[in-house]
């Protein structure tokens, strides 16, 4: 017999792996050095990035293994908000190790790796207190970099805009659907991580 709520509950585990925030910042790597972002020097260097990405991702999975099973978070997925200030650790350093080796020729790279450095920050002191959605938060985030960058070089957002609105409201509602979060907790991590970056953005570009 076909179970309806068993499979959306599958559909909406397998959207919220895809759409973890430890992926977001491959997802924007990808979009950066993709021939559409049109960019002779982030072409030129990009299998440089990408090594440093493998590494950073290694060493970042490496620390979250070790913590997990040490016991000092509960699952690996950081589901539980007491584990969010260790996990989120696990790659809020090494990205700090990342910022500084890569070349400082690349502002923009070097913006990013500041906003998901700030991003992690913020999430982490968040969660202390209240569970604001990640998924949504560095989702967020990562669409108001690429709006932003959208319309500094004058790329258009016609195309762009309605489908990343349309895997927002997918995502929330994987979120919700499986009960990870209250909607509050869900819209309000949407709306922080769009904001902080135009805010920073509109800053440093």
């Amino acid at each position: 017999m076909f179970d309806k709520n068993k499979y959306l509950a599958l559909l909406a585990k397998t959207i919220s792996i895809i759409g973890h925030p430890i992926f977001i910042f491959i997802y924007i790597l990808y979009w950066l050095l993709s021939p559409f972002f049109n960019n002779d020097i982030l072409q030129n260097i990009g299998n440089q990035i990408i090594i440093y990405i493998i590494i950073y991702f290694i060493i970042s999975i490496l620390l979250l293994a070790f913590v997990y099973k040490k016991g000092y978070i509960q699952t690996i997925t950081l589901s539980h908000r007491e584990d969010r200030l260790v996990g989120y650790s696990c790659f809020f350093f090494p990205m700090l190790v990342l910022a500084y080796l890569i070349p400082k020729t690349l502002p923009l790279i070097t913006i990013l790796l500041l906003l998901l450095i700030w991003s992690f920050g913020i999430i982490a002191f968040v969660n202390l207190f209240w569970k604001m959605s990640a998924h949504l938060y560095f989702y967020g985030t990562a669409l108001g970099f690429l709006l932003y960058i959208f319309v500094y070089y004058h790329l258009g957002i016609f195309v762009v805009f309605p489908c990343a609105i349309v895997t927002a409201g997918v995502l929330a509602w994987a979120r919700l659907y499986i009960n990870a979060h209250s909607p509050a907790q869900v819209y309000v991590g949407f709306v922080a991580g769009l904001l902080q970056a135009f805010i920073l953005f509109s800053i440093f570009l």
